[in-house]
């Protein structure tokens, strides 16, 4: 994977000419999916501020459960879904949506 100082001699635009190999982890950090990310916020969250549907995380546990810097007690924080309740809510949620999912009804 090049570093910044590299993509000036990288055929352009970047999106139609990808590299054909590429690393996850580079000399600057890691690159992860959106859907680990999200798996991310939700064991990082120590508010509860971050609900996830039981059917994400159920498609999402196995690769964090496989990522370097996470321990099995970490995969626990996922949880199972949980709906916040209509009534004393001060906030309207704020939805992420992934790869074939739908606006909550």
């Amino acid at each position: 994977m090049p570093i910044p100082d590299d993509l000036h001699e990288l055929a352009q635009p970047w999106y139609s000419n990808l590299l054909s190999v590429v690393a996850q982890i580079g000399l600057f950090g890691e690159i992860i999916p959106e859907e680990e990310f999200d798996g991310w916020l939700k064991i990082a969250d120590a508010f509860s501020n971050v609900s996830l549907k039981q059917s994400f995380v159920d498609r999402i546990r196995d690769a964090l459960a496989r990522h370097l810097f996470v321990i099995s007690d970490e995969i626990k924080k996922l949880g199972v879904e949980c709906h916040l309740p209509a009534r004393g809510r001060k906030r309207t949620p704020r939805w992420l949506y992934s790869a074939g999912t739908q606006q909550p009804k």
